[in-house]
């Protein structure tokens, strides 16, 4: 990051909440954490984070978020081949664990040209075994979540992409980010940002290159304790890594979320794909 990556963030605002409906209760284990001139993040924010590469290269960061299934951006996973996911890496090259991805999925109206609808999930073949070390990042389903989008001020970007030093950061970074109106963005905005998508940035720091794919994160307070919840995807930004970036708000795709792991989970839960070459658009 430059003080700056395409990665996660968080955001310090306690909310009293009541009616969470979360993806998976495992991500309770989180309760706080930490990329273009960005500072050396948490160790325990590796515990959620995923590293998605394919037989080559790293591609973007993604997040745990259920037992079988990681969260992307769409552009991540598009026409990559073979993919893998490195967890439990607080430095990229030293994962407690790595999967192949057996399913890639692409939301069926992604498009390139605009940025829009850029989510992704990522079959995994196996269940992964959550420890300490690797747990889920909270995802909540309750279509009320949007508001906290709304009203944040600030966001936390984790990831391990370009910094001004070098192309990629081994060791996890984070960077706090001001939330801006959408509007903002439409200078560097391939499209006017719609409903679905988050303006974030900072004079001096912003998410970058490899950092795609993360999460933006917030702090929220559930039945008295705080945990970090995903609200945002890293999309795309401008090509000198500095000031605005456009994410994809996780909030409206709670649905789309919930139905895809549901129906990919019954199907394909009895299946191993070690070479992960599913690609579906759902």
């Amino acid at each position: 990051m430059q003080t700056l990556f395409w990665t996660s963030l968080t955001i310090g605002i306690l909310i009293q909440r009541s009616s969470a409906r979360l993806l998976d209760d495992h991500c309770k284990t989180s309760t706080g954490m930490r990329v273009w001139n960005g500072e050396n993040a948490e160790l325990k924010a590796a515990a959620w984070m995923a590293g998605v590469r394919n037989e080559t290269n790293f591609l973007c960061g993604g997040t745990v978020i259920h037992k079988r299934f990681v969260l992307t951006a769409a552009h991540c996973i598009k026409d990559q081949g073979n993919l893998f996911v490195r967890l439990g890496a607080y430095n990229l090259l030293l994962p407690v664990v790595e999967y192949s991805v057996s399913n890639a999925v692409i939301h069926r109206e992604y498009f390139s040209e605009t940025g829009q609808n850029d989510i992704g999930l990522l079959q995994l073949p196996l269940n992964i075994v959550f420890t300490g070390q690797i747990y889920p990042i909270c995802i909540d389903l309750n279509p009320t979540e949007k508001r906290e989008v709304e009203n944040a001020n600030t966001l936390d970007a984790y990831g391990w992409g370009k910094t001004r030093t070098a192309n990629i950061s081994e060791i996890l970074q984070r960077v706090t980010l001001q939330h801006y109106n959408p509007r903002r963005c439409n200078r560097i905005a391939r499209a006017p940002l719609t409903l679905n998508q988050i303006c974030a940035g900072s004079l001096d720091r912003d998410t970058c290159k490899g950092d795609s794919g993360g999460p933006l994160i917030q702090k929220l307070n559930y039945n008295g304790t705080r945990h970090l919840t995903q609200l945002g995807i890293v999309s795309y930004g401008s090509e000198s890594c500095k000031g605005l970036g456009v994410y994809t708000d996780v909030t409206s795709y709670a649905e789309w979320i919930d139905e895809q792991i549901k129906a990919l989970f019954s199907k394909y839960s009895r299946q191993s794909s070690p070479t992960g070459k599913n690609v579906d658009k759902m």
